[in-house]
């Protein structure tokens, strides 16, 4: 998250990283692999505009638990 805040491109880092967001699975290489979902390529790809549009941001929250918690923020 902090790349992406530092301006590295969210299609990248999210194309390596997750294996899927909010169901939406990415791509699986190896013996039993699979494509990622058409809406996960759409997903990467709307949040790049949004990027490139400057809005992305990233908070950190404090769970009731005491836990910290990244947030990363998304607006048009």
């Amino acid at each position: 998250m902090f790349l992406i805040e530092a301006g590295w491109p969210v299609d990248v880092i999210l194309r390596i990283s997750p294996q899927a967001v909010n169901g939406l699975r990415n791509q699986k290489g190896g013996q039993h692999g699979h494509p990622a979902d058409h809406e996960f390529i759409e997903l990467l790809r709307l949040l790049r505009d949004i990027q490139l549009a400057g809005g992305v941001g990233m908070t950190l929250e404090r769970e009731k638990t005491g836990e910290e918690a990244s947030i990363l923020l998304f607006s048009r």
